[in-house]
């Protein structure tokens, strides 16, 4: 049996105009949000850049580029990855 979990977070860290960070920041939610041991499917990974990312990304000229995330999706309890 499948349960659904979904994470939000403001502000997490990417670099070189979002290229670099993402896939850390997807793993690390979703381990914090599920644990470690359960087989994660069905993802969906929703990005924007609200106002002040946008600032701070034009401030430093795109080398730091933090945006907002909302990772959806299902996962099986117990199982292995």
């Amino acid at each position: 049996m499948s349960k659904t979990f979904e994470v939000k977070k403001g502000w997490i860290n990417m670099w070189l105009w979002g290229l670099v960070g993402k896939d850390i920041a997807v793993d690390e939610l979703i381990a914090k949000e599920i644990g470690d041991g359960n087989r994660v499917q069905n993802v969906k990974i929703d990005t924007q850049m609200s106002f002040l990312n946008g600032l701070v990304d034009f401030v430093t000229l795109g080398i730091y580029s933090p945006q907002s995330i909302k990772i959806t999706g299902d996962y099986q309890p117990g199982s292995s990855k």
